[in-house]
């Protein structure tokens, strides 16, 4: 059979058509795929910035807490009576500033050798002098010292505070 005119001219149409369908799907397609690719970059840029801000606060508030205590006298007295009374009442103190969040979990004061002289644990104890924030606290570090590091022990985030105790 002799295709017609009509025949001749439809099957090309439809077929330019289809052809220009697909492209359009394709690229509405892959321009709809970049700007959500876009907006979630946008959005977990947003969403980070925010993150590190509050952990900005959040170690400030920590470092002042820290830098506040230093100042106490109940703690600053261990350094001329280090009668047990005064151990005590150290640790008491020390005590108080892990009640001042709870995300503080312990507190120690450490001698200008490393060694604990009283801390918020019971059984805390040991020598800190080979520790970065041990050392920038007795190299007098302006306003505390703090360091993150992963807790070979919980496999948690830490974050530690240091200051030192000026008499």
């Amino acid at each position: 059979m002799k295709a017609g005119l009509r025949a001749k001219l439809l099957l090309p149409s439809i077929a330019i058509v289809i052809v220009c369908m697909s492209l359009a799907s394709f690229y509405s397609a892959k321009k709809a795929s970049d700007e959500l690719w876009r907006e979630l970059l946008s959005s977990s840029r947003h969403l980070s910035q925010g993150v590190a801000n509050n952990l900005g606060m959040f170690v400030e508030d920590i470092q002042g807490a820290v830098v506040m205590q230093a100042k106490n006298e109940r703690i600053q007295r261990v350094f001329r009576d280090k009668s047990p009374e005064m151990l005590n009442d150290a640790s008491q103190a020390l005590t108080d500033l892990t009640k001042f969040d709870p995300s503080v979990q312990g507190a120690s004061l450490l001698d200008p050798k490393g060694d604990v002289l009283a801390s918020s644990d019971p059984s805390g104890s040991g020598n800190f002098s080979d520790r970065d924030y041990f050392k920038q606290a007795v190299n007098g570090h302006p306003n505390g010292a703090t360091h993150g590091r992963v807790n070979g022990a919980s496999g948690r985030c830490d974050l530690l505070g240091s200051c030192s105790v000026v008499l």
